[in-house]
């Protein structure tokens, strides 16, 4: 009987010896195949494209009106300048108020040193095309990048007082002369 319970024993022991090696064997085989990205689906992104991605999401909120979603994408030293409802605010009276449609962002350079990227924006307004180059900065913050804000985001040389405004005004109609210089 002792035999028995003896050999049950070294069984067990054997049993729990093999499912420990196992687990240790397919720990260190994922920790291999991560390192060398070969199973994990999250692709490794540079600081650039990163910043990119942000900018981009950043102006795609614009398109949809999400100035809630942007006011979450900007610095903790940003959102203490202005309150989301004031950003919301200043955002869709100017962006609306132009009557802002088809944005297009083209990135041309980065600074991997000062963490800013480079960009040209085009858009139609009520008032016909306007195209600029703008530059946007960031800072890495709780393992994300967040935008720097300033109202020169909106337009280059905007400041927080500047205001955006839409206005036409009729053209006076001039006479019209012959080549004699008379007026039919």
């Amino acid at each position: 009987m002792k035999r028995k319970a003896n050999r049950r024993k070294r069984k067990k022991m054997v049993r729990v010896f093999l499912l420990i090696m196992f687990i240790s064997g397919m720990s260190v085989l994922s920790l291999i195949l991560l390192a060398k990205g070969i199973i994990g689906n999250r692709e490794r992104k540079s600081p650039e494209q990163i910043l990119q991605q942000t900018l981009l999401a950043y102006m795609d909120c614009i398109s949809e009106k999400k100035y809630g979603d942007m006011y979450g994408m900007l610095t903790k030293g940003s959102v203490k300048t202005i309150s989301q409802k004031d950003f919301a605010t200043r955002n869709s009276a100017i962006y609306e108020g132009i009557e802002m449609k088809n944005m297009t962002i083209d990135i041309t350079a980065y600074d991997k040193e000062n963490l800013t990227v480079k960009y040209n924006t085009s858009f139609d307004t009520v008032a016909g095309k306007v195209s600029f180059e703008n530059e946007a900065g960031f800072l890495e913050e709780d393992d994300a990048y967040k935008l720097i804000w300033n109202d020169s985001i909106i337009f280059p040389e905007l400041g927080a007082s500047d205001k955006v405004r839409v206005s036409t005004a009729q053209a006076k109609r001039g006479e019209i002369l012959d080549r004699n210089g008379r007026m039919h």
